[in-house]
């Protein structure tokens, strides 16, 4: 909902001492780009609003973008499914920056699904916490699982490496992940040759 709250959220991702690899999440860390949004776990569209599901020949794509769906939602004649997806439509274009509390908790904390390790199913299983053996909660369905990176050391053979930019974009559902869209820049022409990993 905030930006600071994406900062956060970066700072207790797991990968963060990972060094073989130059991640997104490196990039943010050093300075070189804005935090977006997660792009993992979203609610799937068709559990927000069931009743699109059945309208016509529509139903259940596994990828619809936002404006298929507010154009699904105005030929229901529901207004309150227009009103919930217009609010979604405006939430996505802000990047989700201030978002209603309540719209935010459906879409990252609403999925009906199974919850990692008990197996039970659930409405809010992305808000599940796994605990390590010391009892320490270290996993939450909810992060940059889609990733772009480049190889560092003897994982890379590049003159130069750097990303150009990594956005995630809300506008497409599919089913339970967010488009992302990583632009790296590379220049070959490096003078090592790969090590062979043994």
């Amino acid at each position: 909902r905030s930006l600071e709250g994406r900062a956060e959220l970066l700072g207790l991702s797991s990968c963060a001492e990972q060094r073989q690899f130059y991640s997104m999440t490196h990039w943010w860390r050093d300075g070189g780009g804005g935090i977006p949004m997660p792009s993992y776990k979203r609610t799937p569209y068709f559990q927000t609003f069931p009743s699109l599901t059945q309208q016509g020949d529509f139903t259940e794509p596994l990828a619809i973008t936002s404006d298929e769906l507010l154009k699904h939602a105005r030929g229901s004649g529901d207004d309150c499914v227009v009103r919930k997806v217009e609010a979604l439509v405006d939430a996505e274009g802000k990047d989700f920056i201030g978002a209603d509390l309540e719209l935010l908790r459906n879409e990252f904390f609403g999925m009906l699904d199974t919850v990692p390790v008990s197996k039970e199913t659930h409405r809010s299983s992305q808000a599940f916490l796994k605990e390590n053996a010391e009892g320490k909660n270290v996993y939450m369905q909810l992060g940059w699982l889609d990733a772009v990176s480049f190889g560092l050391g003897h994982f890379t053979n590049f003159e130069s490496q750097k990303f150009r930019s990594f956005e995630v974009v809300p506008q497409l559902h599919g089913f339970d992940h967010l488009l992302t869209v990583g632009v790296l820049d590379l220049r070959p022409g490096g003078t090592k040759p790969c090590t062979p990993l043994h």
